[in-house]
């Protein structure tokens, strides 16, 4: 059973349509990442998940629970963060964390420190927050998100102000709550992050829901489809004059033969290369990013 269901839900403000028939899911632990242009509705969609925003229609349960009708008991196992998470500057990390736990039942000291651990916060968490960084502030805001430990994480641009340390942290972070059961709704404007984070995407698009596939399915081709290979040897000449003489266009680039073909000539190629003595290094081929799908379903020309 889903974590997290979003069933059909729709927004409007005045006469703009900012949401339309947006539907997906969350289950236990998969990190999804929700990725869509500048103003695609991301952080209108997250806002209404957590009932921040009314939903003019369609439903939203979380753990089986109608976000609409028992928004207490939706919310009771759910952490976040919405846009740059807010905190009392005058007041010190720890200071911050225990006002915040006081919104649950039974959170221990012991619960806060490990969340202070998990986001390496352990030498600065007695430090008034007006002197953290706004990356500090970003590990601050996902310590009080797992403070009660939820199942269902939902993370609206989690790695601003991080450094690539902090961001490759937070990635092993998630994916480790994802290994526990916990669901994980994320969004980002770092697609190569994305790549490496998450297991399934959705992408949204002036409101709607364009594509939801998985991170395999991205990279799958089918075995008819033209690639990009490149193929290292040790005799470049010798390989060039075989492709040659089968009639092969190709081209030498930085050592590497370059040349477009299917998977079953390519494996024909290498099998030739070595039959005649040719050692093969390495083949490879470009395979689709989270990049192009992303631009292939936003019908875009550049990342906004």
């Amino acid at each position: 059973m889903p974590i997290l269901e979003v069933k059909s839900i729709n927004k409007k403000f005045g006469n703009k349509h900012v949401l339309k028939n947006v539907s997906f899911e969350v289950n236990p632990g998969e990190v999804v990442g929700f990725l869509g242009p500048n103003g695609a509705g991301k952080t209108t969609a997250i806002k209404m998940i957590l009932g921040l925003l009314s939903i003019d229609s369609g439903d939203v349960h979380i753990n089986g629970f109608d976000v609409k009708t028992d928004c207490e008991k939706a919310l009771e196992k759910v952490g976040g963060i919405i846009e740059s998470p807010e905190m009392y500057i005058y007041l010190t990390g720890m200071t911050n964390l225990k006002l915040f736990s006081r919104m649950y039942n039974g959170i221990t000291q012991e619960q806060i420190d490990k969340a202070v651990r998990v986001v390496k916060l352990e030498n600065r968490i007695n430090d008034k927050v007006k002197k953290y960084s706004l990356g500090m502030r970003q590990r601050l805001g996902v310590a009080q998100a797992i403070l009660h430990n939820p199942n269902l994480l939902i993370l609206d641009e989690p790695t601003n102000g991080l450094d690539p340390v902090g961001i490759k942290e937070l990635r092993d972070n998630l994916r480790e709550y994802a290994k526990n059961g916990v669901g994980v709704l994320v969004s980002s404007h770092l697609l190569a992050e994305m790549e490496l984070m998450c297991d399934r995407v959705v992408i949204i698009e002036n409101g709607k829901v364009t594509t939801t596939m998985s991170m395999d399915a991205i990279g799958e081709v089918s075995s008819e489809q033209l690639l990009h290979y490149y193929f290292e040897t040790d005799k470049y000449e010798a390989a060039a004059e075989l492709l040659k003489n089968k009639e092969i266009v190709f081209e030498l680039k930085d050592n590497y033969i370059s040349l477009n073909a299917n998977k079953q000539t390519a494996s024909e190629l290498a099998e030739m290369f070595i039959q005649n003595g040719i050692a093969l290094y390495s083949m490879l081929y470009d395979q689709k990013t989270l990049e192009q799908a992303f631009l292939e379903a936003t019908h875009a020309e550049s990342i906004q």
